[in-house]
């Protein structure tokens, strides 16, 4: 994964000790999951699950993020298929939604969410302190 494009305006930045520990602090952590897709062996895609209760309806909603397919795999169907794998781990764990969000420059990925089921319903915003 570290070779992969992560979209237009994001610079790559190499590992270092805070992704490491970043890493463990999600797997210490029973809400977070990282889900990866392997083909004969390699890793070639991956994301990051986080299921949080919802206020609103008193249920478990389930958020996608970190979505990423490694460069020469894309237009395989492997992030369709991660994102319908986390479709239905949201289902069995009896989620009221799936939510996810994405760069506004990546349109490709945009129609394969469309194609998912999943609807454009909110803007979102950033604040880097």
């Amino acid at each position: 994964m570290a070779t992969e494009t992560i979209g237009p305006g994001h610079a790559r930045r190499p590992v270092c000790a805070a992704h490491h520990g970043t890493f463990a602090a999600v797997q210490r952590d029973h809400a977070n999951r990282v889900i990866v897709a392997s083909l004969e062996g390699v890793i070639v895609g991956c994301m990051q699950i986080t299921q949080t209760p919802d206020v609103a309806t008193g249920h478990a909603r389930l958020q996608i993020g970190h979505l990423r397919v490694v460069d020469g795999h894309r237009r395989t169907g492997i992030g369709a298929a991660l994102v319908r794998w986390a479709m239905h781990y949201a289902e069995v764990r009896e989620c009221v939604m799936v939510q996810l969000m994405s760069n506004q420059q990546r349109t490709d990925d945009h129609c394969v969410y469309t194609r998912l089921g999943f609807v454009q319903t909110h803007y979102g915003y950033r604040f880097h302190p």
